[in-house]
């Protein structure tokens, strides 16, 4: 029993925060080749994973960072074939098939990844929020821009009574409740890089609502759920943290609100004065290799991310 147990927890693998890479290697009669090399390498961070296909051609690649992917399968007597820009997100399992013809000399065939018509190896229903829709659609919160907001794209999500329910006290990120499938918006599970999010005591609402300049995607599962996405009833949402590359890069943003801007006259304020509202809200976001003069050169190994914001609001 033990043993039978063992087996079954080395091919269990965390999905919330990895993704997964999968496919099978044939030849020309689409026949598996046992054997074949396949290495996949992320294109910022130069970190490459290696592979064997078994005897039915079969490889996987098991908590792979989320991120752009060159795919290289290489076998004996056989034709090297690269597929370029293959996107991996996290929460999903993504298929990649190398149809290798045989090599009359040293060949290499290099083609870019076509975009799935279908999920056929993962049965939950999820989307993905990525960092470019994060950062450039318009929307906003009690406390500035909340990557929540844009879960109410999501087919099944609807709008509460009270879309912040709890006070600045309770809810100082004010953080936003809203129902899935017509569950509870209390059943709701967030995660930030596979971390709870959520008051324990009150988990509508989000401890902690990461900049948009940090934000790299936020995938919601909405049926189906993985085991690890356990306490979740309506929807699963992790949100997944840039991390540092190969090159140096960062963003600086503001966003700012004042009397000037703001031109609705509060209906109990004295005629012809608005009530004082300042807001601004600012930070940045700068990540990297680690780089030790004479020490370490952490590109393709080691890399760091910085985010900081903050909000003032004057009243």
């Amino acid at each position: 029993m033990l043993l039978v147990l063992a087996g079954v927890l080395s091919v269990a693998h965390a999905q919330v925060l990895y993704g997964s890479l999968t496919g099978n290697v044939t030849d020309p009669t689409e026949a598996g080749i046992l054997g074949a090399k396949v290495e996949a390498t992320n294109v910022l961070t130069g970190l490459s994973r290696q592979a064997d296909t078994d005897a039915r051609g079969a490889y996987v690649f098991n908590n792979l960072q989320a991120g752009t992917y060159r795919i290289t399968a290489t076998a004996q007597g056989f034709q090297t074939t690269t597929v370029s820009d293959v996107i991996v997100n996290a929460n999903e399992v993504k298929r990649v098939d190398f149809h290798t013809q045989i090599a009359t000399a040293t060949q290499t065939v290099e083609v870019a990844a076509d975009a799935a018509a279908l999920q056929t190896d993962k049965s939950d229903v999820h989307q993905e929020i990525t960092a470019q829709q994060v950062t450039e659609l318009p929307y906003s919160g009690g406390e500035g821009k909340n990557f929540q907001s844009l879960l109410y794209l999501v087919p099944g999500t609807v709008f509460p009574a009270t879309k912040e329910p709890n006070s600045e006290a309770g809810n100082p990120m004010r953080g936003q409740a809203l129902q899935v499938n017509g569950v509870s918006s209390s059943a709701n599970s967030y995660k930030m890089d596979g971390a709870p999010i959520i008051y324990p005591w009150l988990p509508v609402d989000v401890a902690y609502v990461p900049s948009t300049e940090a934000i790299e995607t936020v995938n919601i599962s909405t049926n189906s759920f993985d085991a690890e996405q356990g306490t979740a009833g309506g929807a699963a949402t992790n949100v997944t943290i840039k991390s540092g590359t190969n090159e140096l890069h960062g963003s600086a943003f503001e966003r700012n609100q004042n009397n000037d801007l703001v031109a609705v006259n509060n209906y109990f304020s004295h005629p012809g004065r608005a009530a004082k509202n300042i807001f601004n809200n600012y930070g940045f976001s700068f990540g990297g290799p680690v780089y030790i003069p004479k020490v370490m050169n952490g590109k393709n190994k080691l890399f760091f991310f910085l985010d900081y914001q903050n909000i003032v609001r004057r009243q």
